[in-house]
């Protein structure tokens, strides 16, 4: 059975990955030449792995955000965006196209396809986070659309570049265990609990946990044995959470907030959450909610 390896592994992997992209952008490192990004969707995945460019010692910078939270990210002051402008909407960065060298989304999921269409057809250098699509309709729209895009487009699917699984894809090609006839991947997270306490938890903003995490295996599998699946089968099931309480009920208004063992306040307490997240309002909706649907 694989396992990927430790967190920390799999996410410096996403820097590597990072690296890809600043690599195939159009102006080469011998140029030393400033790459300017622009982003849409500011959100905090995102923003720390732009932060985190720096580390490969390509000079960029980001010129360039769309955000709802427009003012409110400039109000920051953040002296990593110091030469950014600032937009509320993806067109709006997109009229200044000519002026960026690459685009990263890391908007909510279910905005990804309809963001990335907006960019494709100034073929820019493209980094998308995962998941492309979150329904049928989406994945057909990404097809049409870029079918005549020539410019590199990356997905944030960085797990296969982990340690561990480069290891077995050496074992795998030098022959030592001969040919792969069956693999099984094991995806277990300490933090799957998150899913359901915060706007992930709508299904129809992420299309739900193959999406959020399954497609991370199946890119690795892919990769493994070099090989596209000719059919595929699903099963899901939710065994813990959902309830009869209220949707849109926080924990901190919750009459069961101090015997409740799933609310933050006793997640940090037994050392299963930090205290940033036990007082973030964002990630503290009730796990035991009626209306579930994210399986």
């Amino acid at each position: 059975m694989l396992q990927p390896g430790k967190p920390a592994e799999a996410f410096d992997s996403i820097f590597i990955f990072i690296d890809l992209w600043l690599l195939i952008l159009p102006r080469q490192r011998k140029e030393n030449t400033m790459l300017r990004v622009g982003i849409i969707g500011y959100g905090s995945r995102i923003s720390n792995m732009a932060k985190r460019m720096a580390m490969f010692g390509i000079p960029y910078r980001v010129t360039a955000i769309a955000d709802p939270r427009a003012a409110e990210i400039q109000a920051s002051q953040d002296d990593f965006l110091t030469e950014a402008s600032f937009y509320e909407a993806a067109d709006e960065l997109l009229a200044q196209a000519d002026q960026l060298d690459g685009v990263m989304i890391g908007t909510r999921c279910h905005l990804h396809t309809e963001m990335a269409c907006k960019v494709a057809p100034t073929n820019l250098p493209l980094f998308l986070e995962k998941p492309v699509a979150i329904t049928f309709e989406q994945v057909k729209q990404l097809d049409e659309t870029f079918r005549t895009v020539t410019a590199p487009v990356v997905v944030s699917f960085p797990l296969r570049l982990s340690p561990v699984l480069q290891k077995v894809r050496e074992i795998i090609e030098s022959g030592q265990v001969g040919t792969i006839e069956h693999i099984v991947a094991f995806n277990d997270v300490p933090y799957g609990s998150g899913y359901f306490r915060s706007w992930h938890r709508n299904y129809e903003l992420n299309g739900g946990l193959f999406l959020q995490k399954a497609t991370h295996d199946l890119d690795y599998l892919n990769y493994l044995v070099g090989q596209r699946p000719r059919w595929i089968s699903a099963m899901k099931a939710r065994r813990v959470y959902g309830g009869d309480m209220p949707f849109d009920l926080q924990c901190k208004d919750c009459h069961l907030r101090e015997t409740c063992p799933e609310s933050p306040f006793n997640r940090f307490r037994f050392g299963f959450e930090s205290e940033q997240v036990q007082f973030n309002e964002r990630r503290n909706y009730c796990v035991f909610s009626e209306g579930l649907e994210l399986q």
